[in-house]
């Protein structure tokens, strides 16, 4: 115990903690007993606060050292009380909602309890309890200093779209149906568009800038659209599901290598197999990613599951259980690139490629009727200069193409470190890049092991730390280019999916 204070006689030690919340006393080693009187005069030497409580305590001292006549370890008489600052009034949820958003979950360990606030409420439905605000509590020490709790609880107010229930004022009633939230310390219900079943021929697409509940799931080939937060009851299959801020699956996503989901926040889901993921957030999985394409601009959460196969980029940390298979399935992760810009890079890249394969074609038509190995009238020979100057025109307009991939080249890089974390196995076959480093593992590596970017005798290495022991292997790595991401990269970012 650190301490500010120790008060020495011929037969005591009294320790006050250097937060003075605690007050100890020891026989010294040479001293065969103590009284009572003889305890408390050597605590208010130290500037102990006596009351009934402190005596008490010397009083069980007194009976240790009587019964066993020696008492040399710190024995604790004096506990201080910390001050406490005020609590706000809190919104607590009903216990079915607690096992609706458990229900979620089941076996997979994504925690969807956090996510409570995106579960829709019905009309005229007990929602939640207020649990009350605490006062600021004052302290003391055990020198009798006194410890001021700041604030004052402030109360949660309630918009028009809640009441409190009649008989218990501290339950709350859905006046509305839609989605809980509280903002600026106000108990609300947004506006939800909510569908009962699945988003197929019977609904059509939806379009909205509201938060959308689906019970079912989204079916192949639609849309469903919103400026806010989705969730979805079942699953999304080859569809294309786009939100301004967060998607929850309950079960899964099951892309075919077709559709997409993109999030202006975060993508939660038990699984997804053959899937398009683009998250300006972080994705959850719970369970497995198989044979999918993710771009997450910030962190992929999926301790404990398995990716097998596909492509993953993302911004900062990538933790998963398990990296490929024992089937050797190819799958390949990139941690430390901003996602978005890769995709931009794509896009760029097949623009530019697309542009001057059309001026080639053009030329290539065009080009021998000017040369003279035909003759032409005069009206179709300024027709084709003057395609052969829009040819040239529209390859001219990309320099400021070029000038902007130049510009993600330079930027795609984050400042902050990342790693790539595996608990279970990295299986062969996988191929791990962090920055601009890279390696693929032609043997399998067990965990817990983190691949990170370190320098080793002032050279930049790509090295496996182990977990456990913290011990540093190098890793045969490569320099690569940031053009190499885009080896594979089956994401593009379309003008029409901007975020």
């Amino acid at each position: 115990m650190a301490l500010d204070a120790i008060t020495k006689s011929d037969q005591l030690l009294v320790d006050v903690s250097a937060d003075e919340m605690t007050a100890t006393v020891r026989l010294r080693r040479s001293t065969d007993g103590a009284t009572g009187d003889e305890v408390l005069e050597a605590l208010r030497a130290a500037g102990v606060e006596i009351d009934d409580a402190v005596v008490k305590r010397v009083d069980a001292f007194v009976g240790i050292v009587e019964e066993k006549k020696a008492a040399t370890e710190p024995f604790i008489v004096a506990n201080g009380c910390s001050a406490e600052d005020a609590v706000d009034e809190t919104f607590v949820w009903a216990e079915s909602h607690h096992a609706e958003a458990a229900e979620w979950a089941e076996d997979a360990p994504v925690d969807f309890y956090t996510f409570n606030s995106i579960l829709t409420v019905e009309v005229d439905a007990l929602i939640g309890s207020i649990a009350p605000g605490v006062p600021a509590r004052h302290g003391v020490t055990v020198r009798g200093e006194k410890l001021e709790g700041n604030g004052v609880p402030k109360k949660l107010k309630l918009h028009e779209t809640l009441t409190r229930n009649p008989e218990d004022p501290t339950k709350i009633i859905s006046r509305v149906a839609g989605r809980v939230a509280v903002l600026q310390n106000i108990l609300k219900i947004d506006e939800v568009v909510e569908i009962p079943g699945d988003i197929g021929f019977d609904t059509g697409n939806i379009d909205t800038h509201v938060d959308v509940h689906i019970k079912g799931k989204v079916t192949e080939l639609f849309e469903v659209k919103t400026a806010r937060s989705m969730s979805v009851g079942a699953s999304i299959e080859a569809a294309k599901v786009i939100a301004g801020r967060d998607v929850v699956v309950r079960r899964g996503v099951v892309g075919r290598h077709a559709g997409v989901v993109m999030a202006g926040g975060d993508i939660i889901t038990k699984h997804a197999s053959e899937a398009n993921l683009v998250a300006l957030g972080d994705i959850k999985v719970g369970k497995q990613l198989m044979n999918s394409h993710v771009c997450v601009s910030g962190t992929l959460d999926a301790e404990c599951a398995a990716v097998i196969g596909g492509s993953l980029y993302a911004g900062r940390l990538v933790a998963v259980k398990n990296l490929g298979s024992e089937a050797n399935i190819p799958t390949r992760i990139v941690a430390g690139v901003r996602p978005e810009f890769v995709r931009e890079l794509a896009m760029i890249q097949r623009r530019i490629e697309r542009t001057r394969n059309a001026v080639q074609k053009i030329t290539d038509l065009i080009q021998p009727l000017l040369d003279g190995s035909r003759e032409i009238d005069r009206d179709r020979k300024a027709r084709s200069e003057a395609l052969i100057a829009q040819a040239d025109e529209v390859a001219s307009g990309l320099t400021d193409v070029e000038k902007r991939k130049e510009e993600l080249i330079a930027g795609i890089y984050p400042e902050e470190n990342a790693a790539v974390k595996v608990s279970g196995v990295i299986h062969t076959n996988v191929i791990v890049r962090v920055g601009d480093r890279e390696t693929q593992f032609r043997k399998e590596l067990k965990g817990p092991v983190s691949i990170e970017k370190r320098k080793i005798k002032n050279v930049t290495q790509l090295v496996a730390v182990n977990q456990l022991s913290g011990s540093v292997t190098v890793l045969n790595g490569e320099r690569c280019t940031p053009e190499e991401l885009l080896d594979g990269f089956e994401i593009e970012k379309r003008p029409e999916e901007n975020l």
